[in-house]
């Protein structure tokens, strides 16, 4: 089997493990949101369930051509734009980890 077709179907069964843990997070949003985070109003709650959920298909689908065009700009674009995704990725992590709550 080639590199690349190797590559890909490890990409796309990558792909379905995340698009499925994805799904699993839906039953319990709305339970999260209503013993964490105080929300009672029922409009408000399946509301907040939809928008948390639904932003991460809308910025996937706002960004792709950004990242598609920032990969095909760079000689090896994917390393590169790996690069770019790792180091960023990084540095929100961290910042996630320094934040303390009381």
């Amino acid at each position: 089997m080639e590199l690349w077709k190797r590559n890909l179907w490890i990409l796309c069964v990558a792909q379905f493990f995340v698009m499925a843990a994805m799904s699993l997070i839906v039953p319990f949003l709305p339970l999260y949101l209503k013993q964490d985070m105080g929300i009672v109003d029922e409009n408000a709650l399946h509301l907040l369930t939809g928008v948390i959920f639904g932003a991460n298909f809308l910025s996937a689908f706002l960004f792709s051509p950004f990242w598609g065009k920032m990969a095909d700009g760079f000689l090896d674009g994917s390393r590169c734009a790996g690069y770019f995704c790792y180091r960023h990725v990084y540095c929100s992590l961290t910042q996630f980890g320094l934040n303390f709550t009381s």
